[in-house]
């Protein structure tokens, strides 16, 4: 039998537990069934992308964010004959640069040391638009996403985006519909660079939500829900 269902499977980023998601699932239809994905705790995006593959639909659109685009690239390139469509948030397509590998590294000594807490709080004015840095709710859900992520996942993501392959000629190359959507402010991954993402790529809606840094699906949880809506209902028989 057929599934009629349309599935949407959603990949968090670096210290993101599925929590992230609560919101925009909220501005989700009931025709729309989403696949919430925290990745395991392993060091390189192949070995995640094949642990979640074989618990995914048989078919279903894609959204990565952040490091959940590192890994949604991934599966794209071994399963993109089961991805319907592709959604990259506040992510990028090019391996890490030198700079992003040092500060990684550094990040990870630190971990290794027992601050992996105070390094992730210390980070708050970094992911967070300067409007909703200070809100306390967001403050909490952080906090708790954190607590259950915890060091060694941590650990392990950083060392699969230090190792992480380029993904350009994945997606210069591919057939597959794209919808990339950038925070205007995010200073982690900036929308110029994401704007090049996706002038780089043949099928690609590009688009921007204002106000809002890197943790967009917190941030702007409504806005970011409407665009991928919208974009997959344009797309898909239901």
């Amino acid at each position: 039998m057929t599934d009629s269902k349309i599935h949407l499977v959603l990949i968090g980023g670096i210290n993101n537990s599925a929590i992230v998601w609560d919101e925009f699932a909220l501005h989700s239809p009931p025709w729309l069934e989403l696949h919430r994905r925290v990745c395991p705790a392993l060091d390189n995006v192949n070995d995640i992308a094949a642990v979640l593959l074989d618990d995914l639909p048989e078919e279903f659109y894609l959204c990565g964010f952040s490091f959940g685009g590192y890994v949604s690239l991934a599966i794209l390139a071994v399963a993109k004959h089961r991805i319907k469509g592709l959604i990259l948030a506040n992510t990028q397509d090019g391996a890490d640069s030198p700079g992003q590998t040092i500060f990684r590294q550094k990040s990870l000594q630190i971990a290794s040391e027992g601050g992996y807490e105070k390094l992730v709080a210390g980070q708050a004015d970094i992911v967070f638009h300067p409007d909703s840095a200070g809100l306390d709710h967001l403050k909490v859900i952080r906090e708790r996403m954190v607590s259950g992520y915890g060091v060694e996942r941590f650990m392990a993501h950083l060392k699969a985006c230090i190792t992480r392959p380029d993904s350009r000629e994945l997606l210069s190359t591919s057939s597959m519909p794209v919808l990339v959507v950038a925070g205007e402010d995010d200073i982690v991954i900036p929308a110029k660079l994401q704007q090049a993402m996706a002038e780089n790529i043949p099928d690609c809606t590009y688009r921007t939500i204002e106000a809002t840094g890197h943790m967009m699906p917190l941030e702007k949880a409504g806005q970011f829900a409407q665009l991928v809506v919208d974009w997959i209902d344009a797309r898909a028989i239901h």
